[in-house]
């Protein structure tokens, strides 16, 4: 891929492959597929996001950015303000599935509260929609109150708690959301 070629994200979902470029805008950010030239970029963003100490090997590093970017059923949504990356969605697929994961969210503590979070799960969302995915599950940690606020703003349920989920003890959130067709949920 040359350097002004987009990056095409290519997935196996229970209907089939799908290859495609998307990119999504509003206001000055835009959301797009991540490359392995973001992988560092990436990786630094999550240090600053989530601290080792709470989430230990939970982190991703620029090699486990890496392997989902090249090897993983999976897509990775990047967002930036202008030309900065400012955060991310990694999404896991499995091919006979129409249950897409959100494997991980991120987004610069520098840009919270001003919608771009909001936009990047309204961004991914619209991405499941057009692979055929009609439900995505996640996790946040139990005490992520700004998060656990955004995914049920967004019609996200919480389905259970999952106790020592992270490498300090703390128990996770699992939430579910079923997206219809053209976003709508079901």
């Amino acid at each position: 891929m040359g350097a002004d070629e987009p990056p095409v994200i290519s997935v196996r979902t229970r209907l089939g492959v799908y290859s495609g470029l998307p990119f999504y805008r509003r206001d000055s950010y835009t959301i797009s597929a991540a490359t392995t030239e973001n992988a560092e970029n990436l990786a630094l963003l999550e240090r600053e996001i989530f601290p080792a100490k709470t989430y230990g090997n939970d982190v991703l590093d620029q090699k486990k950015f890496t392997y989902f970017l090249t090897r993983a059923n999976a897509a990775t949504l990047i967002a930036r303000d202008k030309k900065q990356i400012i955060g991310y969605a990694l999404l896991l697929f499995r091919s006979n599935s129409n249950v897409a994961r959100l494997y991980s969210i991120g987004l610069s503590p520098k840009h919270q509260s001003h919608g771009a979070g909001r936009f990047i799960m309204q961004s991914f969302e619209a991405f499941c929609n057009e692979i055929g995915i009609d439900k995505i599950t996640l996790e946040t940690h139990k005490s992520n109150i700004s998060m656990q606020k955004l995914c049920e703003s967004e019609g996200y349920k919480m389905a259970y708690e999952i106790s020592n989920y992270y490498a300090d003890g703390s128990a996770a959130l699992k939430y579910k959301k079923h997206i219809g067709l053209k976003g709508k949920t079901r």
